[in-house]
């Protein structure tokens, strides 16, 4: 009788004795990455073999760690996540899911690659594109979550569309798996194998080791914005606040093209921002004679797009 008014919940797959299991990481499994699934594509003005893509990145997954990419992702009996990685793949349990969709034309011909932006000098502000996902799956690919629990599909997908001119190469994945700059170390080692260069595939970190299993738990000094936690009524404020831009302003999207020239000429400058405060601190400090000065800043390119000063600017 209950079926009548609610659908069974579907069955976990049986496990595989020779899949190793792992437990998801701690920062990884939370609300928020599970339910986001990433899309990357790459355009290329130029026509690419897609057996070769698929080839390099079936052989990176058979160097060492680089195995678990190949990952099932399921739950445990506590509701926490946890990889099963096959002992190898075959074409029954391939290490991602492969698909490859051939178009005669230009994609200047097609109604929504066309769409897709081209580098220019200049810093560009596009309004919404379209919906560009659907050239960067396939059309019965996973959307949520529980698509990749009750079934044995892998967490990375390549999807693949070719035209006469060029070639848009597309990749998937849970958030829950990795970030952007995980996919960016992804990237290079696939395309090391890709280019006949195995040995400069880094080593990546074993199956049971969590790089930030001990973050936090040891802090030497409060946090800089300590003193800027919301509690109380700011709390409440903060809440309604934020309940009522999301009634008053429609939801939209809009992408952002920063050409390499600027995005390095941002980079710069906030690098000499930082090194000037650090000067300033160590002066304030008054570091003994002829001690070393602190460790120069860094930034990578991801925080530069992050860099809130600057956004007024763009």
């Amino acid at each position: 009788m209950a079926g009548f008014f609610w659908a069974a919940k579907p069955k976990r797959p049986p496990v595989v004795p020779t899949d190793t299991i792992i437990p998801v990481h701690y920062f990884d499994d939370n609300a928020i990455n599970r339910s986001v699934l990433l899309y990357l594509t790459l355009r290329f003005d130029h026509v690419l073999d897609p057996g070769c893509l698929r080839g390099a990145l079936e052989r990176l997954m058979q160097l060492g760690g680089w195995r678990k990419l190949g990952a099932r992702v399921r739950t445990n009996d506590q509701g926490r996540l946890e990889y099963h990685v096959p002992a190898s793949y075959s074409a029954e349990r391939p290490g991602f899911i492969y698909s490859h969709v051939a178009n005669g034309g230009s994609i200047q011909d097609h109604p929504v690659a066309s769409r897709i932006p081209r580098p220019t000098a200049q810093t560009a502000v596009y309004s919404d594109l379209g919906n560009l996902v659907d050239l960067a799956r396939r059309s019965d690919g996973p959307r949520k979550l529980d698509d990749f629990l009750y079934s044995d599909e892998p967490q990375l997908s390549l999807h693949i569309v070719s035209f006469t001119d060029a070639t848009l190469v597309s990749v998937s994945w849970l958030h829950t798996f990795m970030d952007a700059m995980g996919m960016s170390a992804v990237l290079r080692a696939w395309v090391s194998v890709l280019n006949g260069r195995e040995a400069d595939v880094p080593p990546v970190c074993n199956f049971d080791k969590d790089p930030l299993s001990s973050l936090g738990t040891a802090p030497t000094e409060p946090h800089v914005l300590a003193q800027r936690q919301l509690s109380g009524f700011n709390m409440l404020l903060f809440a309604v606040r934020y309940a009522s831009d999301m009634i008053r302003y429609r939801d939209s999207q809009r992408t952002i093209y920063l050409p390499p020239q600027r995005l390095q000429a941002i980079k710069e400058d906030a690098l000499r921002y930082l090194d000037d405060n650090n000067d300033e601190d160590d002066d304030a400090t008054a570091a003994p004679p002829g001690s070393q000065k602190t460790t120069p800043s860094f930034l990578s390119d991801a925080h530069v797009d992050a860099v809130g000063r600057h956004g007024q600017r763009l």
